[in-house]
């Protein structure tokens, strides 16, 4: 792709785009054209990062036949993924996403944009793709409600990992501590001690749509939050017993919390139509969690 200069876009001059594919599928080569469009007329690279045994066919690629597949830990989570693209990304600006999401023909201009006008990190809302199944829902509401669109541009004190930008300057500043993946609230909460803003930008909403089983979004809900069980208990020092404690009840808080966003989003029916899915999700999160800490009380690793 090659490299345009325009009055708005002045940062950076390159951008890697690092793409986790836990699962590659079908509606891979439409997400990889997508992003490409996206890139048109700016210098980028696409890194798709897949799990050991999991590289995708090369019809896959033909949405971006520059893309280059990189393979990760087997069984990796996101995050883990992430940790790879990251190392091999060489653009000034690194931005990362998964194959479950579509982005606009305006998104990487528009994240290089809020980048060049200080922000270290920018990121877009996400939107629910139509026809979601109950499934997708679940997962929607339960992970993304508090990113529901729309969001004009302005200061923010989250952005979606999925869906965000960064200077890659702030991201190697703090290489130490990501070595076991990019993990993105850790990562903010980082860069804000040192000065850092994170800004949303309106122009960079995606689409989630994901095809996941139940059975994989249980085992993925389960595994992340025993990692956060356990780092909380551990590098953050909270007691761990109290992610045992609270793990009966923190089904229903997160299920309200997400109705509750939905709610104020206008967005209620579509949330409800997915609590068949969405509490047995919370449920697995929430057993996680508690493994997670008692791993960390034990001194046992839990990954």
């Amino acid at each position: 792709m090659a490299l345009a200069r325009s009055a708005r876009v002045t940062f950076p001059l390159k951008l890697s785009v690092v793409v986790a594919c836990r699962r590659p599928g079908p509606a891979l080569a439409q997400v990889l054209e997508a992003l490409r469009t996206a890139c048109e007329g700016i210098s980028a690279e696409i890194l798709l990062v897949c799990p050991a045994g999991r590289t995708p066919k090369s019809d896959l690629l033909a949405g971006a036949p520059e893309a280059v597949a990189i393979a990760g830990p087997a069984n990796a989570l996101v995050p883990d993924l992430w940790g790879v693209g990251l190392l091999a990304a060489q653009g000034e600006a690194t931005a990362f996403t998964t194959a479950e999401f579509l982005v606009p023909r305006t998104w990487a201009r528009a994240l290089l944009d809020s980048l060049g006008s200080g922000a270290t990190g920018a990121g877009g809302a996400i939107a629910l793709g139509e026809g979601a199944s109950v499934v997708d829902r679940a997962v929607y509401f339960l992970r993304y409600s508090s990113f529901q669109p729309p969001r004009d541009d302005g200061p923010a004190g989250e952005i979606p990992g999925d869906n965000a930008a960064y200077r890659s300057d702030a991201l190697r500043r703090h290489a130490g501590p990501m070595a076991g993946g990019f993990w993105e609230v850790d990562f903010h909460r980082r860069i804000r001690h040192e000065g850092g803003t994170l800004r949303w930008v309106r122009d960079a909403t995606a689409t989630f749509r994901s095809g996941g089983t139940l059975p994989e979004r249980l085992r993925e809900r389960f595994r992340h939050g025993r990692h956060s069980g356990a780092y909380r208990a551990g590098p953050l020092g909270h007691p761990w017993w109290r992610g045992v404690l609270a793990a009966p009840i923190v089904p229903g808080v997160l299920a309200s919390r997400a109705l509750r966003r939905a709610a104020r989003a206008g967005r209620l029916g579509a949330a409800l139509a997915g609590l068949p899915a969405l509490l047995p999700l919370a449920g697995a999160w929430a057993l996680g969690e508690a493994v997670g800490a008692l791993g960390a009380r034990t001194g046992r690793a839990w990954r």
